[in-house]
């Protein structure tokens, strides 16, 4: 099935009618997500994990939480650095930050891969194929969205949101 976001409402393509909608609450990593008649049903977050030993560095110490009305989580991802470029393999640069590039997670006991090829193109993947793809429409504006598993809309903005934390994260640090 096709979606479009735009302007921060996820429509089906070819629909006018909204299936949800996502805000960003200013000046935190907080996206609240509204249903069609506009009530909160979810909200993301970027969380520091409390489990670690010193070992990670950078974004190997967040992770992305999607949870429902409830408080309870829904799905919980964890970014990572490209490959070559993370600091464990390539040190430290001093004039840049390290690429992130993929968050993984499980869903309903799949193993995910939540892939970001470039600012305008991401997807989501399992071990057996492509799930979601999420493609910049350029000038146009907003996001297609097309999705090949059976998704909530909740879920659909959900992704968006952490697609947006990986961004996020190769932003260079400025003070």
């Amino acid at each position: 099935m096709d979606y479009k976001l735009k302007a921060g409402t996820l429509y089906a393509a070819g629909e006018n009618a909204p299936l949800a909608s996502i805000r960003t609450v200013f000046g935190e990593s907080t996206n609240n997500i509204f249903g069609p008649a506009g009530e909160l049903v979810a909200h993301t977050e970027v969380r520091v994990r409390g489990d670690l030993n010193g070992q990670e560095q950078g974004v190997e110490k967040k992770e992305y939480v999607l949870y429902d009305r409830d408080q309870s989580e829904y799905a919980v991802a964890r970014p990572a650095y490209c490959e070559e470029d993370a600091p464990n393999v390539a040190g430290w640069p001093v004039c840049r930050t390290p690429r992130a590039d993929h968050a993984r997670f499980c869903m309903a006991g799949r193993d995910c891969v939540l892939q970001m090829h470039d600012e305008r193109h991401y997807s989501l993947q399992t071990s057996e194929g492509l799930l979601v793809e999420m493609t910049h429409r350029g000038v146009l504006g907003g996001w297609d969205l097309r999705v090949s598993a059976g998704f909530s809309a909740v879920l659909l903005c959900g992704l968006f949101a952490f697609c947006r934390y990986l961004e996020r994260e190769n932003e260079f640090p400025t003070v």
